[in-house]
C-alpha cells in the first residue's frame, strides 16, 4: 500500500507533477490511499502493509489533524523500538519551505537507524527509506490544488 498524506491535494491529480513520481506508470496512481490527517496515516501505517508514503506538512486547522512531521516521528520511533519493523520509502511533498529541512532531517535520521540496524538484522530491500524531497513550491502546484 502507498499512502499520500495531504489535506487538500488529491494524489491522482497532483502526483504526476511531482519530480520523484515522473516517469512512473500512471496506472500506479490508483495504488495510493489518500489520508487527510496524521491519525489517518498512522492508522494505515499500523496495519503494516505500507511500503511507500508521501508527506505534506500542513494539514489544515482541524483539531487533531496533526502534521506530516508527526508521521516521521511515528516511523522513527517504530524503527528504533521494533526490530521487525521496516520503514516505508518516504517522500516529502510539502510546499512549506520552513519545515522541509526539519522533515528531511527526520528522514536522514530514519535512514541512519536502518543502516545501523542492518548490521544486526536482515534488511528488506523493498522497504528501504528513500530520501526524496520534492522541491516543488506552492506556485508550481496545479491550479486549484493548493
Amino acid at each position: 500500500m502507498k499512502v499520500w498524506l495531504d489535506d487538500v491535494r488529491d494524489s491522482r491529480d497532483w502526483l504526476p507533477s511531482v519530480r520523484w513520481f515522473r516517469g512512473r506508470d500512471v496506472d500506479e496512481l490508483g495504488e495510493w490511499t489518500w489520508a487527510r490527517t496524521a491519525p489517518e496515516a498512522i492508522a494505515l501505517l499500523e496495519g503494516g502493509t505500507v511500503d511507500e508514503v508521501s508527506l505534506d506538512h500542513d494539514l489544515g486547522d482541524e483539531p487533531g489533524a496533526g502534521d506530516g512531521y508527526d508521521i516521521l516521528l511515528w516511523i522513527g520511533e517504530r524503527t528504533a523500538t521494533d526490530d521487525s519493523y521496516r520503514p516505508p520509502t518516504i517522500h516529502v511533498h510539502t510546499s512549506n519551505a520552513c519545515v522541509r529541512d526539519r522533515m528531511e532531517s527526520a528522514v536522514h535520521a530514519i535512514e541512519a537507524m536502518v543502516e545501523r540496524g542492518s548490521v544486526h538484522r536482515p534488511r528488506n530491500p523493498t522497504a528501504s527509506v528513500a530520501r526524496s524531497v520534492a522541491s516543488e513550491s506552492a506556485d508550481q502546484i496545479p491550479k486549484g490544488k493548493a
